[in-house]
């Protein structure tokens, strides 16, 4: 093995990649293979590289749009609690409405009745109050 190959095994042992160093490592006997797999690993890193920058906005528009359903789901459920409860109230005045209404009615019976007794009543009072003059 001539002293470049070795330079560029040595750099490749140094890659922090293990998978991709393996593979190399069993090419070491042809060092045109192993120019080209380091190039090729070398490009991979540079278009990585190249895409960081649109990966993170990427990964920045994602948080910022998972914030905003996150946001959007609390005040779902804040309005379906107010609907929730303002139902309820509603339900309980449209119940409410009828039974005041049979109180009603019945306030009403018992006024006119108390109405048409209401001259028997006088006729009854003046007549105890002349009783009680007389005597």
């Amino acid at each position: 093995m001539s002293t470049g190959e070795f330079a560029l095994l040595a750099e490749v042992a140094s890659n922090d990649k293990a998978i991709m160093q393996r593979p190399l490592l069993d090419r070491a006997g042809c060092a045109g293979a192993m120019r080209a797999l380091y190039e090729q690993i070398r490009k991979h890193v540079q278009d990585a590289r190249d895409e960081l920058p649109a990966l993170q906005r990427n990964a920045k528009r994602l948080h910022t749009a998972l914030q905003e359903f996150w946001e959007l789901q609390a005040k779902r459920d804040k309005l379906q609690m107010l609907e929730k409860n303002e139902l309820g109230d509603l339900q309980r005045e449209i119940e409410w409405h009828p039974a005041a209404e049979q109180r009603l009615e019945g306030l009403k019976i018992s006024l006119t009745s108390s109405a048409s007794e209401l001259p028997d009543l006088i006729v009854g009072h003046t007549k105890q109050v002349a009783i009680r003059h007389a005597t």
